[in-house]
């Protein structure tokens, strides 16, 4: 939707809602465009083990505030209520901040779209003592329990009831990058027909989980398991886990 109004303006032709509707059309847009690019480089550092966080002591109720500052519009205009339960402030939670504030935008952004007009988007920062957890609870389809074991892969969409509504299929990616790079996790809690409950849990205290020498346990067996399939790929029928295991326990991040 960047080119079809700009054609209308090169052609002289006023677009449906006029210049001005049209210019705001084509800046969101693009934003999304660039926002997408920035995010498919991101990944492609991750496969390529040259991305590195850098965790600074943040408090996670600001930054979550500040991110929905930025959805208020949205909401405004969808007729949804975005509410926010947390503590005043958790100021004691080591994070790179380019990264959460990343995902809990991505979780607001599916909720956002995925939850109907005159409902409600809640967002909650839970305080787990070690740990410390972001909440994002919807209104909209829910997701098949065959399907939420795939939803946080690269391009997935979920089944048919969520596909139609958009979204890259990278968003949901990113969220678990972020949580295992942090060391921690990304859940969904769902039921078809009523909604869904997105969970990004962080440890306090982040380790660099890329390039800084020290992988976290998330990030350690998602390489297991990426290594153990690209092996069966090439037709390797017996596989070694264990060994396969010792091996990565063994590398140094250069």
């Amino acid at each position: 939707m960047i080119l079809a109004p700009l054609e209308e303006l090169v052609a002289g032709r006023p677009p449906p809602g006029g210049e001005r509707a049209a210019f705001e059309v084509m800046h969101r847009n693009a934003s999304r465009l660039v926002r997408l690019i920035n995010q498919l480089l991101d990944l492609a550092k991750i496969d390529a083990g040259e991305l590195q966080i850098v965790p600074t002591p943040s408090d996670l109720t600001a930054l979550v505030r500040s991110a929905l500052r930025g959805f208020e519009p949205a909401a405004a205009q969808k007729r949804v209520q975005l509410t926010l339960q947390a503590p005043q402030s958790m100021a004691d939670v080591s994070v790179d901040v380019s990264w959460i504030e990343s995902a809990v935008t991505n979780l607001v952004a599916n909720a956002l779209r995925l939850t109907a007009p005159n409902t409600a988007v809640q967002v909650r920062v839970i305080d787990d003592g070690d740990s410390v957890s972001v909440a994002v609870s919807d209104t909209g389809p829910g997701i098949a329990p065959a399907d939420q074991q795939k939803i946080f892969e690269r391009f997935a969409h979920g089944d048919s009831t969520r596909r139609p509504i958009g979204g890259t299929g990278i968003g949901l990616a990113l969220v678990r990058e972020a949580a295992s790079l942090h060391g921690g996790d990304a859940a969904v809690v769902s039921e078809l027909g009523h909604g869904a409950t997105f969970t990004l849990t962080l440890p306090r205290g982040a380790t660099a989980a890329v390039g800084g020498g020290k992988v976290s346990p998330a990030a350690a067996e998602r390489v297991v398991q990426h290594a153990l399939g690209e092996l069966r790929e090439r037709g390797c029928r017996r596989v070694d886990r264990p060994r396969v295991r010792a091996v990565l326990d063994h590398a140094r991040c250069g």
